[in-house]
């Protein structure tokens, strides 16, 4: 080996330039960078505040597999890995969100033994999202997402004050502390964003388990649409 050799020389311009691209692309900022909202610069939600008047929703992993109308809304609750390909490939469902009354916001998950930067990367994801599809002419229904206490110190950034938002149980029911986290970023969620309407997704209708007590709440049952999908299909 030469002593005095380069240990850079591999690296040439045209390679650092296509590592940089694909870098780019990889964090879909060759498509968008947004103007961020607070520390972390989380991408600004825009308010929703229309009635949301939605007869069909569906999960993501249906959406080719059944007619797609105004009364059609897409929803995220299911693994994550069953909608990394919204990340991926983000154009590629742009037609067919545009057939539907709405679309959730995405919701990578952000569950509290998640490290805190992986939290944060997937809120970030959700945001970044949510606002590429409502740029392009989508309506998108804020969801609100928290992790433990210590979330509350960037979660909220950059969702709309005064907006109907959404938020879900799944996975909050389980257990006692799980149960607990959720009530209290719930009345977290209320005090700083203070909506104008909250649908929550639940997967029962004992809605009174829940234990929410405000007059701004709408049910959900995505079990029961699910069912019904299955079906008109069958």
């Amino acid at each position: 080996m030469d002593n005095g050799a380069n240990p850079f020389r591999l690296f040439q311009p045209s390679l650092m330039i296509g590592l940089f691209c694909f870098s780019m692309a990889f964090c879909n900022l060759d498509k968008a960078v947004y103007d961020g909202v607070g520390r972390y610069d989380f991408p600004k939600i825009e308010p929703f505040t229309e009635d949301v008047k939605i007869s069909n929703w569906i999960r993501f992993t249906d959406i080719g597999k059944c007619k797609l109308s105004q009364n059609t809304a897409v929803h995220f609750f299911q693994d994550d890995y069953k909608f990394e390909s919204i990340w991926n490939r983000p154009l590629r469902y742009i037609d067919k969100f545009r057939r539907c009354g709405l679309i959730v916001q995405p919701d990578f998950s952000m569950y509290t033994d998640f490290p805190i930067i992986i939290q944060m990367y997937n809120k970030y994801r959700n945001h970044w999202l949510a606002r590429f599809y409502s740029d392009r002419g989508i309506k998108v229904l804020p969801y609100v997402m928290w992790s433990t206490p210590e979330s509350y110190e960037w979660c909220f950034d950059g969702m709309p004050k005064g907006s109907v938002v959404s938020v879900t149980t799944n996975g909050t029911l389980r257990d006692r502390a799980a149960h607990n986290y959720f009530l209290r970023g719930f009345a977290e969620m209320q005090k700083r964003l203070w909506p104008k309407k909250i649908i929550v997704f639940t997967v029962t209708n004992e809605t009174d388990s829940i234990g929410l007590d405000y007059g701004n709440i709408e049910y959900v049952n995505c079990a029961v649409r699910n069912t019904l999908l299955k079906k008109q299909r069958s």
